[in-house]
């Protein structure tokens, strides 16, 4: 279960971020942002996951183009 927020602007803060139909890493890329792009976060993931040394939420996105996915929050600053 996905806890639904009242959507937030996210900042990207690195380069070939993918997003992903599904909030883990073995799911489908729909394609990457890069630095600076603004996302709007609809939704964050239940749980975090560690991934590396990272260990964060995923967040649901949609971009400007109006495509949907999920993008693992380390790479999303998001503004209240």
């Amino acid at each position: 279960g996905a806890e639904q927020l009242s959507t937030k602007l996210g900042l990207l803060n690195d380069s070939r971020v993918r997003f992903r139909t599904e909030p883990n890493l073995t799911s489908e890329t729909l394609g990457f942002l890069n630095k600076g792009d603004r996302v709007l976060v609809l939704e964050q993931s239940a749980d975090k996951m560690q991934i590396g040394d990272m260990n964060d939420y995923w967040y649901r996105i949609r971009t400007p183009e109006g495509t949907e996915g999920w993008t693992y929050g380390y790479f999303i600053d998001v503004r209240e």
